[in-house]
């Protein structure tokens, strides 16, 4: 009886050792320190420019906040020049959007100990910054700049509202999604000269969808089926711009957005003991994910595949490396010094 336990335990054990999808050798990288953000942050992004790119990061409220705008022009002996954009010591932002000359944000602020929003624009890469006047009352998400529209959405009076923009901020029109057939409805990004937005046909997030929304028609066409409690989209890094996730538990799967429709390129699985997917790189020599520890410390930690996913190695853990997310699909990570930086 003994012996049949031992060898139903070593049957269980090889079954075990075999679906793991960790291998324990560590990867180390050759990197640029580009810049030291002082402080922990909780909001990166990084956004081309000609010659150089705008980088914005913002510290959490817990540490007194505070966010800076960078604009990072490379010199000819490819030495990086820095010239402050915006800064705020105390107020956070976690919406930002380059396109063109165009820079738009969203700060966050405490009035009255009631978290309040406010809408800066430069239309001249940040050397003049407007703030814009919306109809959402202090209650912005995030917004949409288009070629000749401009799109917020938020909280108004305890419920969701989207309006549109095409003189720049000047007067706004509201856009009625209840009549289209979703409760909820959230912005998302551009794609394919369209928004792809997020919505919900019901009250409690069930019977979710994607959704690509034609500014030009006022037209909105479902691409895929989401479930609000278990599903989530996430942007990959990607030299690919077309590229899109959907989580699902530990799986993500990776769509292609061909005109208007979504096709499923591949799907893999996380590493395992792991959960809360914060990044995702996506290159063709390797995959790169942040993810959350399922261990009671919940460290956000980095690991890589080159294998599309099949198999994870440590990202130098010691470093707690995290991804940055940018919109050119370049590597750029932050590390446990607050360093921001650059793959060589």
């Amino acid at each position: 009886m003994r012996l049949h336990t031992w060898v139903i335990l070593l049957i269980l054990a090889t079954i075990i050792s075999c679906s793991s999808n960790i291998d324990s050798n560590p990867v180390k990288m050759e990197w640029t320190e580009i810049v030291n953000t002082g402080k922990p942050i909780d909001y990166c992004q990084i956004d081309s420019v000609s010659n150089g790119y705008i980088l914005t990061y913002s510290h959490s409220p817990a540490i007194a906040g505070g966010f800076k705008i960078i604009r990072m022009n490379t010199l000819s002996e490819g030495d990086l020049e820095k010239t402050y954009l915006f800064e705020s010591n105390n107020n956070t932002t976690q919406f930002v959007s380059v396109k063109g000359n165009d820079i738009g944000f969203v700060q966050y602020d405490f009035e009255e100990n009631t978290l309040r929003s406010k809408f800066f624009i430069s239309h001249n890469l940040g050397e003049i910054w407007n703030e814009i006047r919306t109809p959402l009352e202090g209650g912005m998400r995030n917004f949409i700049l288009m070629e000749n529209s401009l799109f917020v959405e938020g909280n108004l009076k305890g419920t969701g509202q989207t309006f549109e923009s095409l003189n720049r901020g000047q007067t706004w029109s509201s856009i009625n999604t209840l009549k289209k057939g979703f409760k909820s409805f959230f912005l998302l990004r551009t794609a394919n000269n369209r928004i792809l937005c997020k919505g919900f046909k019901s009250f409690n997030y069930k019977d979710g969808k994607l959704l690509l929304f034609d500014t030009q028609n006022n037209s909105i066409q479902e691409l895929i089926n989401i479930d609000g409690n278990s599903f989530s989209y996430l942007k990959p890094i990607s030299k690919e711009k077309n590229l899109h996730i959907i989580i699902d538990g530990n799986k993500l799967k990776i769509y292609s957005l061909q005109k208007e429709e979504m096709i499923l390129r591949e799907k893999f699985r996380l590493p395992d003991n792991t959960s809360w997917v914060e990044n995702v790189f996506l290159d063709r020599e390797y995959y790169i994910v942040t993810v959350r520890e399922k261990k009671l410390t919940g460290k956000k930690i980095s690991w890589i595949s080159y294998d599309n996913g099949k198999n994870w190695r440590p990202l130098e853990h010691e470093k707690r490396l995290k991804l940055i997310y940018n919109t050119f699909g370049r590597l750029f990570m932050i590390d446990i010094n607050n360093d921001i930086l650059r793959r060589k």
